[in-house]
């Protein structure tokens, strides 16, 4: 169907000589602008009648542009009071090429996340059409107001006089699941034949999760940008205070923001240093930085114990990229490399397991796959035990 409506629309601009743009034609030069920003790939596709011309392109941009600075709104449509929200803050910069190096974009991009609810929508602004006014094709950007950050003496976060109580029993039933989905992975790496292939620990946790589990959907909205560096003190007071004026507008008292490290460090002293937020707001590092800081904590920990000379002598990594790896700062590499140690790790566990199993006396006449179907069950939830077995046993089967 999407084929013919393609199709359909190719006939309608090609006719009309291209006076007549269709949403196809529309929706490709832009999304091909916002990708590549190369006006020639958008002028080639042009030539063959498949999307609008490059002026076309900027024109729309800018009349959308002048639209959003028209309705100067500070949440998204669509988003509801009272609900648990998130929001993320984050550098964007577009490094081009000058001469000087000096005079490039540096701004401040926000989001706003929401699992859909029942709660009450934020009354949503009537939609009115938008008739673009002349063929204006640059927009200067609009002034920014900046919250000017004095700064004082750096603080550190308040010291409890009385130790909250943290029960670790309270946080050991969510992480059922999840380990569960480890053991089955390990197991079924374990019991696979050399010749047969099984997904990662990434990919499987993927096909699993995808047919059992029903994902909630996450509402995203786009902030208004700040035109100004992040890493500035200013900047970051600044979008602390429009945090502080979303948190009002959504009626809730605590709001989670996210952001990265360099960021981070410097809200954290910002935050301490006023009581209010405090209060009212929950920082957190985003989870690409964590992962690589949890990493950096493994490679220090465990590199002069064997660690770095297993990953070279197996040739996970090459000697020129183990410093990389161990420090975190290599993502790629390094989830590859400790994914696979771990892999390895529990081949060993589970085969000292299956032999201890199968030499004792009381399992001499039972057979290993009986073995991994009892281990496999006490582990495993039933919920969770039988749909997988269905697609993971024959290979489990076939090793013994």
């Amino acid at each position: 169907m999407q084929k013919i409506l393609s199709i359909a629309q190719d006939i309608i601009y090609m006719s009309f000589k291209g006076r007549r743009q269709t949403p196809k034609h529309l929706a490709l030069g832009l999304t091909i602008r916002h990708l590549t920003g190369s006006s020639q790939l958008i002028g080639l596709l042009n030539g063959l009648g498949h999307c609008v011309s490059h002026s076309t392109v900027l024109l729309h941009d800018t009349a959308l542009a002048l639209k959003q600075l028209n309705e100067n709104a500070l949440i998204p449509d669509g988003f509801k009071t009272e609900t648990f929200t998130t929001l993320v803050w984050d550098n964007n910069d577009f490094c081009e090429e000058t001469l000087s190096g000096s005079g490039t974009t540096h701004n401040t991009n926000g989001i706003i996340l929401q699992w859909e609810s029942q709660s009450e929508t934020i009354q949503e602004k009537e939609i009115s059409q938008f008739k673009r006014k002349g063929r204006k094709r640059t927009l200067d950007a609009p002034s920014t107001v900046i919250s000017f950050f004095a700064g004082n003496k750096k603080q550190c976060p308040p010291i409890y006089s009385v130790l909250p109580e943290i029960n670790a029993s309270d946080h050991k039933e969510i992480q059922e699941f999840p380990r569960s989905i480890d053991d089955l992975f390990y197991l079924c790496k374990f019991t696979c034949f050399s010749n047969q292939q099984l997904p990662g620990w990434t990919g499987f946790n993927a096909s699993i999760l995808n047919s059992t589990t029903a994902a909630m959907k996450t509402n995203i909205g786009y902030l208004p940008v700040l035109d100004c560096n992040p890493t500035e003190m200013s900047t970051i007071n600044t979008l602390l205070e429009r945090s502080m004026m979303i948190s009002n507008e959504l009626k809730i008292d605590k709001l989670v923001i996210v952001m990265d490290q360099a960021i981070y460090s410097k809200a954290q002293q910002i935050r301490w240093q006023n009581d209010v937020f405090q209060k009212r707001f929950v920082l957190r590092l985003g989870e690409f930085h964590t992962t690589m800081a949890f990493l950096a904590v493994i490679g220090k920990r465990f590199r002069d114990a064997g660690l770095q000379d297993i990953l070279i002598e197996s040739g996970i990594v090459a000697p020129n990229s183990i410093n990389g790896v161990i420090n975190g700062n290599h993502y790629n590499r390094s989830i590859r490399a400790h994914k696979l140690l771990a892999e390895s790790l529990q081949k060993f566990r589970l085969q000292t397991f299956i032999e201890e199993q199968y030499l004792s006396e009381y399992a001499v006449v039972e057979k290993p796959s009986n073995i991994l179907i009892r281990t496999s069950q006490t582990y495993l939830p039933q919920t969770l035990f039988h749909p997988i077995l269905k697609i993971f046993f024959r290979i489990i089967m076939n090793k013994f």
